[in-house]
Protein backbone atom coordinates (compact mmCIF):
# COMPACT_ATOMS: atom_id res chain seq x y z
CA UNK A 1 0.00 0.00 0.00
CA UNK A 2 1.36 3.41 -0.96
CA UNK A 3 0.04 6.70 0.40
CA UNK A 4 0.69 10.06 -1.28
CA UNK A 5 0.05 13.36 0.49
CA UNK A 6 -2.75 15.21 -1.24
CA UNK A 7 -2.39 18.55 0.53
CA UNK A 8 0.36 20.39 2.38
CA UNK A 9 -0.35 23.08 4.98
CA UNK A 10 2.23 25.50 6.26
CA UNK A 11 0.76 27.31 9.24
CA UNK A 12 2.44 29.98 11.32
CA UNK A 13 1.41 32.47 13.95
CA UNK A 14 2.73 35.79 15.19
CA UNK A 15 2.47 36.47 18.93
CA UNK A 16 3.43 39.44 21.05
CA UNK A 17 6.31 39.44 23.55
CA UNK A 18 4.07 39.00 26.62
CA UNK A 19 2.37 35.91 25.18
CA UNK A 20 5.76 34.51 24.17
CA UNK A 21 6.99 34.89 27.76
CA UNK A 22 3.87 33.14 29.09
CA UNK A 23 4.30 30.28 26.62
CA UNK A 24 7.98 29.96 27.54
CA UNK A 25 7.06 29.82 31.26
CA UNK A 26 4.46 27.10 30.63
CA UNK A 27 6.87 25.00 28.55
CA UNK A 28 9.67 25.42 31.11
CA UNK A 29 7.33 24.45 33.97
CA UNK A 30 6.21 21.36 32.04
CA UNK A 31 9.86 20.33 31.51
CA UNK A 32 10.58 20.68 35.23
CA UNK A 33 7.50 18.65 36.16
CA UNK A 34 8.46 15.89 33.73
CA UNK A 35 11.97 15.71 35.24
CA UNK A 36 10.88 15.57 38.92
CA UNK A 37 10.84 11.72 39.07
CA UNK A 38 14.39 11.60 37.73
CA UNK A 39 15.51 14.19 40.28
CA UNK A 40 13.93 12.21 43.14
CA UNK A 41 15.54 8.96 41.93
CA UNK A 42 18.93 10.69 41.66
CA UNK A 43 18.68 12.09 45.19
CA UNK A 44 17.71 8.64 46.49
CA UNK A 45 20.67 6.99 44.79
CA UNK A 46 23.01 9.69 46.14
CA UNK A 47 21.70 9.23 49.69
CA UNK A 48 22.01 5.45 49.33
CA UNK A 49 25.65 5.73 48.26
CA UNK A 50 26.40 8.09 51.17
CA UNK A 51 24.72 5.65 53.58
CA UNK A 52 26.73 2.71 52.23
CA UNK A 53 29.99 4.67 52.52
CA UNK A 54 29.24 5.61 56.13
CA UNK A 55 28.28 2.05 57.01
CA UNK A 56 31.45 0.64 55.45
CA UNK A 57 33.65 3.15 57.26
CA UNK A 58 32.01 2.49 60.65
CA UNK A 59 34.44 0.90 63.14
CA UNK A 60 33.23 -2.19 64.93
CA UNK A 61 34.20 -2.45 68.62
CA UNK A 62 36.82 -5.12 69.32
CA UNK A 63 35.41 -8.43 70.51
CA UNK A 64 36.20 -9.89 73.92
CA UNK A 65 37.82 -13.24 74.59
CA UNK A 66 34.47 -14.69 75.73
CA UNK A 67 32.83 -13.72 72.45
CA UNK A 68 35.52 -15.53 70.47
CA UNK A 69 35.03 -18.82 72.29
CA UNK A 70 33.03 -21.54 70.48
CA UNK A 71 29.38 -21.73 71.43
CA UNK A 72 29.40 -25.51 71.69
CA UNK A 73 32.27 -27.47 73.09
CA UNK A 74 32.62 -31.21 72.70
Amino acid sequence: MLVFPVMYLNESVLIDEESAKKLYAVVTEANVIVNIPFIVISVGILLGVIFIVFMCRQQMPPSTEAERQPLLSS
